[in-house]
């Protein structure tokens, strides 16, 4: 009974040194968790400071289009309004010619 009661308390002793072990064993493994979730969150903190700046570099080139399409919508706008002048002077050119050929015509009846 003796060695029944030895034997029990000996596997009891063994069982929590295998206990404390295996406890030390997943306190172990929780910090390396731990640590690799510490990781973890600051690699998505960088990631999300990085996708802020993308945004940001995003929205100032959005701007910078917005701006060039306004300017070409401007120099459209301006090329437009020279080609009609052109048109008008062209016409106004014709316009002169034409007189200036009747008056030649007109002057030429006048003989001195």
């Amino acid at each position: 009974m003796i060695n029944r009661l030895q034997e029990e308390a000996s596997n009891a002793v063994t069982a929590m040194v295998q206990s404390r072990q295996l406890t030390a064993n997943g306190v172990s493994a929780a910090d390396e968790a731990s640590q690799a979730l510490q990781v973890i969150a600051e690699k998505i903190s960088l990631i999300s400071e990085m996708n802020m700046q993308v945004a940001a570099a995003t929205e100032e080139q959005s701007t910078v289009v917005n701006d060039i399409n306004r300017n070409i919508d401007e120099i459209n706008d301006s090329t437009q309004h020279t080609a009609d002048t052109a048109d008008q002077l062209a016409q106004s050119s014709q316009s002169l010619r034409t007189l200036s050929q009747r008056l030649d015509e007109m002057v030429g009846t006048f003989k001195l």
